[in-house]
């Protein structure tokens, strides 16, 4: 991707484990799959905010592409 340094297309099942953390409408973390209930992120991704902010989108490549 040209919006990280360095940053590359991934590809479906690239990173199976991973899991994008989103608050509100914004992509603001990743984490990762631990269960299919629970995500391990940085603590400072969701402290002080209401989970009502939060979802999480998995199983996806592309925030662009709805493919």
């Amino acid at each position: 991707s040209n919006c990280i340094m360095g940053g590359h297309l991934a590809y479906q099942g690239q990173f199976k484990y991973t899991a994008s953390i989103w608050r509100d409408v914004y992509p603001t973390c990743t984490g990762g799959i631990i269960d299919e209930y629970h995500i391990l992120t940085a603590g400072h991704c969701v402290h002080g905010i209401s989970k009502e902010h939060f979802r999480v989108v998995v199983g996806i490549v592309s925030f662009i592409d709805e493919k």
